[in-house]
């Protein structure tokens, strides 16, 4: 099995059905601590740093800073709350696609649609501002597709070299 990029539609679409109850009563969404941290240099209350992660830093605190400049920091955290809302059901959505690829049992692949879509931790997940959220999704699908990649392997269906660079590309 190659690691392809597919979208499950109807997957994608249960997510963010069974997570919108979270979106509306969080509205525009709920800030840690952690997250003010990182805002806070984007609105000239401290120097910017590496302390938290520059990426999610750039992504939490732009965005804010975005939605200050068009007059309120709630659409900033809204359109922050959103693009990481969208992400992360895409990417479980695509986990649950290439669990299904292992051709385990339909009860087994529903469970996970269900654990997903109705623990209550992945919808509040989805809505917090906090560098967690994102890292949990990637970190989600990092060890999945090395698990694909060691699965190609035992079957024979991927030379070693080949594997190597898959896993080099993947970190």
């Amino acid at each position: 099995e190659a690691i392809t990029i597919f979208l499950n539609l109807p997957l994608l679409l249960v997510l963010i059905i069974a997570w919108l109850p979270y979106y509306i009563v969080k509205f525009p969404g709920h800030i840690s601590a952690d997250a003010y941290t990182q805002i806070r240099p984007f609105m000239g209350e401290i120097e910017l740093t590496t302390h938290h992660p520059y990426f999610s830093t750039l992504l939490i605190g732009g965005c804010v800073k975005i939605g200050a400049l068009l007059g309120s920091t709630r659409i900033g955290v809204f359109s922050y709350v959103l693009i990481q809302y969208i992400l992360l059901a895409m990417i479980f959505a695509y986990c649950i696609t290439i669990v299904n690829r292992f051709r385990i049992s339909k009860i087994y692949s529903w469970g996970l649609v269900l654990i997903y879509a109705i623990s209550p931790m992945f919808g509040n997940h989805a809505t917090a501002v906090i560098k967690d959220t994102l890292f949990c999704g990637l970190f989600t699908l990092f060890i999945l597709l090395l698990t694909v990649i060691i699965r190609n392997i035992r079957k024979g269906e991927v030379n070693i070299s080949g594997a190597k660079n898959s896993a080099v590309a993947i970190l």
